[in-house]
């Protein structure tokens, strides 16, 4: 079983200023390992406050995830993850967080049943209203983005599992699992 990894709504709040990211971000949507390491840490304008600070997902444009997931995620036995750190910084309010990254996400399968799910084409993959897996096609990969959906990032049963069986204090803010049917 999959499910597709989501990010909750925090009442508007999230990145509003994506600087230097925005000239890289298809390195970070397309799937693909990135050959060329990044040494610069990045900087993202955000509009989070004391009172909501960021959650532990706050992107999958380009996906940001605080290190306590990400950690998670690996305890969990993903291994296709590339990290660079990410500074959060809400320059009004004079606010920045740290232990956050921007991931890259490296695997893009094709395992949609396009018989069973129902969707809009649109360019450069497809909008699903309706999503079925085919499980065979995907192999039991524990994390990906689908082939036929880039922006779609897929996780495992065993994953999310693991990750909300597991004593993770405070519970993970922001993150949602949505279940995919499989064929």
């Amino acid at each position: 079983m999959y499910y597709t990894l989501n990010m909750l709504p925090s009442q508007d709040l999230g990145v509003t200023e994506w600087g230097a990211l925005s000239e890289s971000a298809d390195r970070f949507t397309d799937g693909a390992y990135n050959k060329t390491l990044i040494h610069e840490k990045f900087t993202v304008e955000v509009n989070f406050t004391e009172k909501n600070p960021p959650s532990d997902l706050i992107s999958l444009y380009i996906p940001i995830m605080s290190e306590r997931f990400i950690s998670a995620l690996k305890n969990a036995g993903v291994d296709n993850l590339q990290t660079y750190p990410v500074i959060l910084k809400n320059s009004k309010l004079g606010l920045i967080w740290e232990g956050f990254s921007v991931v890259n996400v490296f695997g893009l399968l094709k395992c949609v049943d396009l018989d069973l799910s129902e969707g809009n084409k649109l360019l450069g993959g497809y909008n699903f209203k309706k999503l079925v897996i085919d499980v065979q096609k995907a192999e039991g990969t524990l994390l990906f983005r689908l082939y036929e959906s880039p922006s779609t990032i897929m996780v495992h049963y065993d994953v999310a599992i693991k990750m909300f069986t597991e004593r993770c204090e405070p519970r993970f803010m922001g993150i949602d699992f949505e279940p995919v049917k499989s064929a």
